[in-house]
């Protein structure tokens, strides 16, 4: 089907160049590199959103050197608390993220809603409502992205869906929904001039599988490599499930080249499914759960693309200043590397336990497209 539809639409494509001549009108995509912690403008390259609609919608996307992840956010109930009582600046005055990737885009689990009117959440409370002047803080600190995918943006209902959508879509960009996949699920970027395809997932939401296999085939044929960021797993468990390696396998099977987990509130062991690295759980990032270790203990990802992926791990706790993450020293650095490869695949426990994956994946279909259209014969 999208073979023929392809097919057709380059013959349309190829037919009107003929017929009329050259007279592209479409916007260009600038590519940039960094220097000086400034954005140049170099080459200038065409980018098409989607396939079966590449002659009219093409936008610009953003543009990164890296891409830096971390787990669930939550900037509600007693990390407001502190906020208001300490500083705003508080929960991120521990670590500044940016200065683990090089221009990085940095993306992270939204774990609240930003109800149009705002109320404190109650201590013991799971509906989190989070002010929207909060929002400026996360994009000080560096975040780019948010994923909505999960179980509590709908903590406020739709109406409190589209308030944190519009909230966030101020000074971040938000993707993925709580129970939907395909609307709004995918956020394309560009990294190092690899085109990256970050697809929200709430796995506790019931998946239609076709929906999710369309999903990532649509992202394969405008993206180098298709990352899925999934809300998945059981809260507190220290191992993943059965039904999270199932669905792992599936989603690696539609295509995902890195699939990176968020939920548990504990950070889970790192897998490896057909040369595809699952991170099951980055454990929290900001948040106020203090009753155990594991809950205070987090894994930031500082990601790299090319021909090989290549991704740093880096630790972090929160024990030392509550709901606010830092970096683990030395030994405790290496006890928490080493205690992951244990419960981490085989081949991966080795670079584990010096803090870092690089991996050979597949690239997808993307250059095949570009072949087929010939895109670099419109680069100016």
């Amino acid at each position: 089907m999208y073979r023929c539809t392809s097919f057709f639409l380059v013959l349309l494509f190829l037919w009107q160049f003929i017929g009329y001549g050259y007279n592209f009108s479409l916007p260009l995509l600038q590519a940039g590199t960094i220097a000086e912690n400034e954005i140049t403008i170099n080459t200038p390259r065409y980018y098409f959103n989607s396939i079966p609609a590449f002659l009219s919608d093409v936008k610009e996307v953003p543009q990164y050197e890296s891409m830096i992840f971390v787990g669930d956010v939550l900037l509600a109930r007693n990390v407001e608390f502190l906020m208001r009582s300490k500083s705003v600046k508080y929960p991120f005055s521990g670590i500044y993220l940016p200065e683990f990737g090089i221009s990085p885009a940095i993306i992270g689990n939204f774990e609240a809603a930003v109800p149009k009117e705002h109320v404190p959440t109650p201590v013991g409370s799971i509906n989190f409502s989070v002010p929207a002047e909060s929002i400026d803080y996360l994009s000080k600190a560096g975040f780019s992205h948010m994923s909505l995918a999960n179980n509590h943006t709908f903590d406020y209902g739709e109406e409190g869906l589209v308030h944190t959508t519009a909230a966030l879509s101020n000074q971040l960009v938000p993707f993925g929904h709580p129970n939907r996949t395909k609307i709004d699920s995918t956020n394309i970027i560009e990294v190092s001039n690899q085109r990256i395809a970050l697809i929200g997932i709430n796995a506790l939401s019931k998946i239609d599988t076709d929906d999710l296999k369309e999903q990532l085939s649509e992202a394969s044929t405008v993206s180098d490599y298709q990352v899925v960021f999934i809300h998945w797993g059981e809260e507190y468990a220290l191992r993943h499930n059965d039904a999270q390696t199932t669905l792992a396998k599936t989603l690696v099977t539609f295509g995902a080249d890195l699939i990176i987990g968020h939920h548990p509130h504990v950070v889970q062991g790192v897998d490896l499914i057909e040369g595809v690295p699952v991170f099951y759980s980055l454990g929290n990032y900001i948040f106020d759960q203090y009753f155990s270790r594991d809950v205070q203990e987090g894994l930031v990802l500082s990601a790299y693309f090319d021909e090989v992926m290549k991704i740093n791990l880096i630790p972090v706790t929160s024990k030392r200043s509550i709901s606010q993450p830092t970096l683990m020293q030395s030994e405790e650095h290496s006890k928490f590397l080493a205690q992951l490869a244990k419960k981490s695949h085989p081949e991966l426990s080795d670079s584990i336990s010096q803090g870092y994956i690089t991996t050979d994946v597949e690239i997808a279909t993307f250059d095949k497209v570009a072949i087929m259209l010939d895109i670099n014969k419109y680069v100016q």
